[in-house]
């Protein structure tokens, strides 16, 4: 909770604020250690309870991010998912782990990077969130 309070307090800051606005909206991507959100967490379902920090998943969301990469669990994800406020979720963000993990977790082929953006080496390719 503690990085949480601080990334709160930089979001919330105008210095990052007018920062923010001179950037390029449409292309931006976030990272994060911790899973940003329980649906895309991969491994045993004994700890997707305590996986996934919503408020990680929310903040991707809520700057627009075209990609979230994230860490910690050691289990390879690469999700999209359609988020945003709960009354239209429009913001279609793809969630990717690309483990590594500890060299005795290499047995799964890992250990070699991944193209997150663009996706597929191209445009961005991805999909809009359907509205009702």
């Amino acid at each position: 909770m503690f990085f949480q309070s601080v990334n709160n307090f930089l979001f919330s800051h105008k210095l990052f604020e007018s920062c923010f606005q001179s950037i390029d909206k449409k292309n931006v991507v976030t990272f994060s250690h911790f899973v940003p959100l329980s649906q895309v967490y991969r491994g045993t379902s004994s700890l997707v309870r305590v996986m996934g920090n919503e408020t990680i998943g929310e903040t991707a969301f809520s700057l627009n991010s075209k990609a979230h990469v994230f860490g910690h669990s050691h289990v390879n994800a690469d999700d999209s998912v359609c988020g945003g406020d709960e009354e239209k979720k429009t913001v279609y963000t793809r969630f990717v782990q690309n483990a590594l993990g500890y060299p005795n977790e290499r047995w799964l082929g890992n250990g070699t990077p991944k193209l997150v953006w663009p996706r597929n080496g191209g445009d961005d390719g991805m999909a809009t969130c359907a509205t009702s």
